[in-house]
Order: structure tokens, then sequence, then C-alpha cells
């Protein structure tokens, strides 16, 4: 079993002057699919955060693109699906309630 770490492809930023702004929405599916980090079957997701929210969830989201909560609110490790596959997740982050960030990124399972 091993742990995954990852780096933040894109995301949307609020609570701030400017926002970054995700393209169409099927440009931006693709772009995170298209940089799916590798994983296997009993890997883990860890959160790590430079500095600590309030509040943070992981979602999952499913073939037919609703949302699944993963775990429990602030919960820093995550099991990946036991099922080979692309899974697409967000990370939401809220810091002093009124600063947000959401982060999606996609896992590929190998066998």
């Amino acid at each position: 079993m091993s742990t995954i770490y990852w780096r933040i492809i894109v995301g949307s930023v609020r609570g701030q002057k400017e926002s970054v702004r995700p393209p169409e929405p099927a440009a931006y599916n693709k772009m995170i699919k298209d940089k799916a980090i590798e994983a296997m079957r009993g890997d883990l997701i860890s959160v790590k955060f430079p500095i600590n929210p309030e509040e943070f969830t992981l979602t999952m989201y499913t073939d037919d693109d609703k949302q699944e909560l993963i775990g429990e609110p602030n919960q820093f490790r995550f099991d990946l699906p036991s099922e080979p596959g692309y899974y697409k997740y967000r990370l939401s982050a809220v810091w002093l309630e009124k600063n947000t960030a959401d982060y999606d990124f996609g896992i590929q399972i190998n066998g």
C-alpha cells in the first residue's frame, strides 16, 4: 500500500479580488482526465495543507456527474476505490468562512 500525493492541476479560488476560472466544462474535464494521477488498488489519498482550513471535504464524481462525499469532513486520509478505472475528485476547503478553494483532480486506478 502506498500514499498518493498530488500537485494541484487547476482550481478556482473565491474570496479574493480575482478568481481563476476553469475552461468550458468538456475541455476542463478532458484536461483533468488527461493529467490523472496513476495509482494502484489499496493506495490512499493523504491531504496536507500549508495552512489548515477550518473545514474541508473530498467529493468523488460518479459516472452520471453526481457528487458523493468521501469519508467525513476534515478527514486527512482516504482509501481509493478498489475497482480499476478513472475517478474524478474535488477537494473543497474553507478558511475564515469567506475564503474558499476547490481543487479538481483525476486518479486512474490500475489493476
